[in-house]
């Protein structure tokens, strides 16, 4: 399930998007440490698909709760692990 991610998201968003989201979600010392956020149900999507991009890894996502009527979710990531 986790390698069709990567497809799924394939050409949804532009290079731009996802910079901009990954450069909200990173972490402030260094874009390759483990990245651990909670974001809105509607902007799951893309930060999943800007850590793949940028991380070279798939993030784990779970259901974290619901606070007037927003559904929040955990993102997370190991981290860049390639080099």
């Amino acid at each position: 399930m986790k390698i069709n991610m990567i497809e799924m998201h394939e050409g949804k968003f532009s290079s731009e998007e996802m910079k901009e989201v990954f450069d909200k979600v990173k972490s402030e010392e260094h874009w390759k440490l483990p990245i651990d956020v909670l974001v809105a149900e509607e902007w799951v999507q893309i930060t999943e698909a800007s850590i793949c991009h940028f991380q070279g890894c798939v993030p784990d996502v779970s259901f974290e709760r619901e606070e007037f009527g927003v559904k929040w979710f955990r993102v997370e990531s190991p981290g860049y692990v390639c080099d």
